[in-house]
């Protein structure tokens, strides 16, 4: 995966050194939501970009984007100008998954840090990482992950 330049970092990034001046709390939770926002798009732009084609980038790049909604392979291949079945077959080819799995992986990888951030209910995560629905939630997460939800949020981590 291609890394990012020093550049590209400072000029996404608020300054160091404005942090040293920050003397109130408000400052600093502004100071710290703008660094936060900028490393998700940092992020998400070299998530995006990594090893693939700009096609596929795209499509990774519109997932990135919309997971918590509604997204199809057809919505995605028409909003890159490709045929659906095209798209489908290069995202295959370049990420060794489908754009389903892809996207489930994406909204699972999600769900887990806000089940460790302990601020929502396991049916406000579903619906926050896109699931439409909970018990599909609840089936695609303890496929990938081995364990259900709940036992995740309960801290226990080893796959069984």
């Amino acid at each position: 995966m291609p890394t990012l330049s020093s550049e590209a970092i400072e000029s996404a990034l608020p300054s160091r050194a404005d942090l040293g001046k920050i003397a109130e709390l408000n400052a600093l939770e502004l100071w710290l939501q703008a660094y936060y926002a900028g490393l998700l798009k940092l992020l998400k732009s070299q998530r995006a970009n990594g090893p693939y084609s700009r096609h596929v980038s795209q499509a990774i790049e519109l997932i990135l984007e919309k997971y918590q909604g509604y997204i199809t392979l057809e919505l995605a291949a028409g909003a890159i100008g490709l045929n659906p079945s095209y798209l489908s077959r290069i995202f295959k080819e370049e990420t060794h998954a489908t754009f389903s799995e892809y996207l489930n992986r994406v909204r699972i990888d999600v769900s887990c840090k806000l089940l460790e951030s302990g601020r929502y209910s396991i049916k406000q995560i579903s619906t926050q990482a896109g699931f439409a629905n909970y018990n599909y939630f609840f089936k695609v997460f303890k496929e990938m992950k081995g364990i259900t939800p709940q036992a995740y949020l309960n801290g226990d981590r080893t796959v069984k």
